[in-house]
């Protein structure tokens, strides 16, 4: 089936380019580029960088790197998130079953 969707409309409300923002703020953005929008928020918020981080965004969009560059924009982001996963649930599911699995072999065996 064929959508009237093209890729770029996909991309833009995929869930790596989501954050959450106020509405008013996002209306406010939606027409300028993010280091346009980032760098007048750099005034207010002199832990924008810190901000970033927390949603998974790299520090680079205030420098204007990703402006034209959305896909890479996108690949990148979502590197970050699947990372944070990968250390924040994975890893720490493998070490709690490696933790149980003696325990549930003695239970086992009873």
């Amino acid at each position: 089936m064929h959508s009237s969707l093209d890729d770029e409309d996909i991309s833009i409300d995929c869930v790596i380019n989501r954050t959450l923002i106020p509405k008013l703020t996002n209306v406010k953005v939606s027409n300028k580029t993010p280091s346009s929008y980032l760098n007048e928020l750099v005034a207010k918020n002199q832990n924008i960088e810190t901000a970033l981080r927390s949603h998974f965004l790299s520090t680079e969009l205030l420098s204007g790197d990703y402006d034209n560059n959305y896909d890479f924009f996108l690949h990148d982001r979502a590197s970050l998130i699947i990372d944070a996963i990968d250390r924040n649930v994975i890893q720490q599911r493998r070490k709690l079953v490696g933790e149980a699995a003696p325990v549930l072999d003695r239970n086992l065996v009873r």
